[in-house]
């Protein structure tokens, strides 16, 4: 009966290493969620910048010549990074907190 018990806790053991490894780890989860706050922080920040290409002020985005892109990207890039500094860390947060409710 003792080994029963012994076969029965390492085969306990062997799932929850399986569970833990590959897609649903917490390191995956991680960068999973890093990536995700980080790529809506660039189309939330895109939206604004089309609406500004779009209603061009002053013509700064775009003329005769073409479009400006080094305006478009400062554009885009100081609507990105408060984006990123606000919601990369809640996705973090998030996916870390869901990680550790799932672990004993």
């Amino acid at each position: 009966q003792a080994q029963a018990q012994a076969q029965a806790q390492a085969q306990a053991q062997a799932q929850a290493q399986a569970e833990n490894a590959g897609p649903s780890s917490g390191s995956f989860r991680f960068f999973r969620a890093l990536l995700r706050g980080l790529g809506t922080a660039g189309v939330v920040a895109a939206i604004p910048t089309a609406m500004d290409w779009l209603e061009n002020p002053s013509g700064i985005f775009h003329g005769a010549q073409g479009s400006n892109w080094s305006v478009i990207f400062e554009t885009w890039f100081s609507w990105f990074w408060p984006g990123a500094v606000l919601l990369t860390p809640i996705f973090v947060g998030f996916a870390l907190w869901r990680n550790r409710r799932k672990l004993p």
